[in-house]
């Protein structure tokens, strides 16, 4: 802008203090004249593009500053907006009624389902291969033997090594004389709870149903009232 005011002052002082020339003088010097005039009007053609160029830049940098800012505050509240459905969909899983030491990771569970020395290796790996398997053919697998042969033991471990490779979903371990964990009604609560960390792509359709039912004091109908979303995105399960 500093360059377009000194052009025009400049402008200004050649038109100002061109000598003035009588009648026939001007008739005698017409053909300087006339160039004089020529380049004048160049100047001031020059001196206006400039400013509309000027004009033009400065006009898309503020659009673009707005464009900006305005990028800025949408993605801004759209992480606020995500951040609160993300914190009321928390709260309301943290708040179902719940087996909490149900899990293999429960320090109960632990202590109770320690793998002893000598327990089969074919079985440790037979399990998670079976649970690591695209094939729908076989959708449950049973471990049976007699009492104290160590089962609950194989499940915790099986589960402990699908966990660390990203295969489990889920995890209920029935304790005799736990209040919760000895209870039917809330191994569907309990494994709602567990997929919707394990799995954040079931959440959504995990907390819906929790909020459907658990308005009418239903739980047992959660599990299936999402089974829809658990179909779709089974495939991450395997």
């Amino acid at each position: 802008m500093d360059q377009i005011v000194t052009d025009l002052d400049e402008l200004k002082i050649s038109v100002e203090e061109r000598p003035k020339r009588s009648a026939m003088k001007q008739l005698f010097y017409m053909s300087s004249e006339k160039k004089f005039l020529e380049g004048e009007r160049e100047k001031v053609a020059a001196i206006r593009e400039n400013l509309q160029i000027r004009d033009r830049r400065e006009i898309t940098g503020i659009l673009n500053h707005i464009k900006e800012n305005v990028r800025k505050q949408t993605i801004l509240l759209a992480s606020m907006e995500q951040h609160q459905r993300d914190k009321a969909a928390a709260d309301v899983l943290e708040n179902l009624e719940r087996a909490h030491g149900a899990s293999y990771r429960s320090r109960y569970v632990e202590e109770k389902a320690q793998l002893h020395p000598g327990t089969r290796k074919r079985i440790l790996d037979e399990v998670p291969d079976w649970a690591r398997s695209p094939s729908q053919d076989r959708r449950v697998q049973v471990i049976y033997g007699a009492a104290g042969a160590g089962k609950s033991a194989i499940a915790r471990a099986v589960s402990e090594a699908l966990a660390e490779s990203g295969h489990l979903g889920a995890s209920f371990f029935f304790l005799r004389g736990d209040p919760e964990c000895s209870n039917p009604y809330l191994v569907f609560p309990t494994i709602a709870y567990q997929l919707a960390h394990s799995r954040p792509n079931l959440m959504t359709g995990i907390v819906s149903a929790i909020r459907r039912y658990t308005q009418h004091g239903q739980t047992q109908g959660i599990l299936s009232s999402s089974t829809a979303s658990i179909r779709r995105h089974s495939a991450h399960m395997h």
